[in-house]
């Protein structure tokens, strides 16, 4: 009996301390973590609704003045530009995201160093599922003079600079949220884990109600910090590229419309700095056209070979030209031998001049006797 005595009260304390500890946890939990539990399957229906996606967006690419001074070639001619530059951005994206398959068009203007001015950059660039190929048409992409170029390249492997950051929203609004990993064409869809994310608190933007996560790199240098609205799907509205003193040198803003899908992009704008705040480069981008789940064939990811192609082979870094029985011929042979003949009379008039040069003097020494 005194035993029994003894117990219950060792009962009902330990009972009093495990409600107790419950209640704590429960006040320690904070609206912030219902709002992110929503946030996440936002996310994870986005990602069950799409399996392909079309983009078409088009816009403005702006170097501010004096941006590309310190440009290879560029020389220390002052400010380049010396005005602001703004040129026209397009860029044409249909993901499969079922079977790892891309294809990009991007037609923009670039500095390239041997011209030394901003020249028309317009490329094909599309992930078969097993390689890359990069075209370039004809007509609508500046080549240099001196330097030989291919209209595609085939059996490319390397792929880490097929999606830029200004790519970004054709994965965020579907789903596909970078943390530990980005997206590549092997790889469309992100692993979401919740756990790589840090939860900072609220903020308003506009008319929405937003939650500020951060999600950190592998390396730990570089941190991802999202604006989501829980309201719209999870809905990334702002994207900050920060480095460990948390100090953003790449933004993202991203306005959304709804569609029947859900909501979709409607148009996005990315700053990349310099020291922040000055700004290196600026991209605008609106939506003329977002078609979600449309019928795809292999042929949409790929680029067809034509006669008189010049053709590319990334591995070998050999160039070849498409015959009309579509047999390719190795080009390097064909350029070398085509200047064979003028390089025969260049010698030829060269060693004519020489001895035009010599007879002459042989007469003058003559004559001067």
């Amino acid at each position: 009996m005194i035993r029994l005595y003894f117990c219950v009260p060792v009962i009902l304390v330990l009972a009093a301390a495990s409600v107790f500890a419950q209640e704590k946890i429960n006040t320690q939990r904070t609206p912030h973590d219902e709002l992110w539990k929503k946030v996440v399957q936002g996310w994870s229906q986005r990602r069950a609704k799409t399996k392909t996606v079309l983009y078409k967006m088009e816009g403005t690419t702006l170097n501010p003045k004096g941006n590309l001074s310190a440009a290879p070639d560029f020389g220390s001619a002052g400010p380049f530009p010396r005005e602001d530059h703004v040129s026209p951005l397009s860029i044409h994206c249909l993901l499969d995201f079922e079977n790892n398959r891309a294809r990009k068009e991007k037609d923009w203007q670039l500095y390239y160093g041997p011209a030394k001015n901003f020249v028309r950059d317009f490329r094909i660039e599309v992930w078969t599922g097993t390689e890359l190929k990069v075209a370039f048409p004809r007509g609508k992409h500046y080549v240099h003079p001196d330097v030989s170029h291919a209209d595609l390249w085939v059996g490319g492997q390397n792929t880490s600079f097929f999606f830029d950051f200004v790519d970004w929203p054709f994965f965020l609004a579907h789903g596909s949220i970078p943390a530990q990993q980005t997206p590549q064409t092997k790889r469309l869809f992100v692993p979401v884990n919740s756990d790589d994310f840090r939860i900072v608190g609220p903020a308003v933007i506009g008319d929405s109600q937003c939650l500020i996560v951060v999600a950190k790199s592998k390396s730990g240098r570089t941190n991802v910090k999202y604006w989501v609205d829980p309201e719209k799907d999870g809905a990334v509205l702002r994207c900050h590229l920060t480095d460990e003193k948390d100090v953003a040198d790449t933004t993202l803003d991203i306005d959304y419309k709804q569609h029947l899908w859900g909501w979709l992009p409607s148009n996005w704008s990315v700053s990349r700095m310099n020291s922040p705040p000055e700004v290196f480069r600026a991209y605008k981008l609106s939506a003329k056209e977002i078609i979600v789940n449309p019928s795809v064939t292999p042929k949409d990811f790929d680029v067809e070979v034509v006669p008189e192609m010049v053709v590319g082979d990334s591995p070998s870094d050999k160039l070849y030209v498409v015959q009309p029985d579509g047999q390719w011929k190795d080009y390097t042979k064909q350029s070398s031998s085509s200047y064979l003949p003028l390089l025969a009379i260049a010698l030829l008039l060269a060693a004519v001049a020489i001895a035009a040069i010599w007879k002459w003097r042989l007469w003058k020494a003559t004559n001067s006797q």
